[in-house]
C-alpha cells in the first residue's frame, strides 16, 4: 500500500493492519486494545494459502505449490481438532 505520506511503502499486511487501526482507533476496542492486538499478530502468523489451497490446485495451478500443513503435523502441541483439519487438508 503507498500513499504520498508514507515515508515507505506498507508491503506487509500486519503493517496496513496496525496502519488501519491507527487511523480508525475505535477498531482497537478501547480497555481490549492489548487483547486485540495480540490476536492480530497470532492471526497475521498463519500461513493461509500454503494451507487453503487444494492439492489439485497445486498440481494444475500452482505447479507444486508446498503446502505446510504436513510440516505442522510433525509438530508437538498441535491441537486434536487442528491436527485433524490438517489431515483433511492433506488428502484433498
Amino acid at each position: 500500500m503507498t500513499s504520498p505520506t508514507f515515508k515507505t511503502p506498507l508491503r506487509d499486511s500486519l503493517d496496513i493492519a496496525h496502519w488501519v487501526c491507527e487511523q480508525v482507533p475505535a477498531l482497537l476496542g478501547g480497555e481490549h486494545q492489548e487483547t486485540i492486538m495480540v490476536l492480530v499478530q497470532r492471526l497475521h502468523e498463519f500461513h493461509f494459502v500454503p494451507l487453503s489451497v487444494s492439492a489439485e490446485y497445486r498440481q494444475r495451478y500452482a505447479r507444486g505449490m508446498p503446502s505446510d500443513a504436513e510440516d505442522i503435523l510433525e509438530k508437538q502441541g498441535v491441537s486434536e481438532d487442528y491436527r485433524k483439519a490438517l489431515e483433511f487438508k492433506v488428502q484433498q
